[in-house]
């Protein structure tokens, strides 16, 4: 039984290929190199608000206007943070509920520039990685807003392939929340 676990058994998919089927990864190195390869994701949102970015930032500076533009089924609260205003460095703790699983997620912001940018980065949480940077543009008398997340999920590919899918379906979900939330307490 070795032999047939080891030796190559020259199987080809000549009927497949015959009807015109195109293999994304036509090689095994090719699928090896794609399971290896980075696994994190992207999540863009944009948004449009008629106000001025002095008028939007300030918003984003209170910790207590985190709970309010976050989904009640989130069960999210702000359980602290190292300064009284979000600034550089500041870390801030949360707790939250996925699925009824209670967490605890740490962030910190790792850039802040008034009226253009911020970032947070997880330092402890669900994700293996997460990046959040929030852009203000200012354009004739209103503000885009774009949220760029990058996030990894746990245990690489097979994390992927068990919740990937879900995950990404939560956060549009918490993110289209957040969109029309913070339309209504800003404008």
């Amino acid at each position: 039984m070795s032999a047939v676990l080891l030796a190559s058994q020259r199987v080809q998919p000549r009927l497949a290929q015959q009807l015109g089927f195109a293999f994304r990864y036509p090689t095994l190195r090719s699928a090896l190199d794609d399971l290896c390869a980075d696994p994190s994701h992207e999540l863009i949102i944009e948004q449009r608000l008629a106000r001025r970015p002095e008028l939007v930032f300030p918003f984003f500076s209170d910790p207590a206007n985190l709970e309010k533009i976050t989904p009640a089924f989130l069960r999210f609260r702000v359980r602290g943070t190292t300064t009284a205003q979000i600034g550089n460095g500041t870390l801030i703790n949360y707790e939250l509920r996925l699925h009824g699983i209670p967490l605890r997620w740490q962030s910190r912001i790792d850039a802040w520039e008034p009226n253009r940018k911020f970032v947070d980065t997880q330092t402890r949480g669900p994700y293996t990685l997460w990046h959040h940077t929030h852009e203000f543009e200012p354009d004739d008398g209103g503000t885009p807003i774009r949220d760029r997340v990058r996030y990894r999920l746990p245990f690489g590919a097979l994390g992927d392939l068990i919740a990937g899918w879900m995950v990404r379906r939560d956060l549009e979900a918490v993110f289209d929340f957040r969109r029309r939330r913070i339309q209504e307490l800003i404008a």
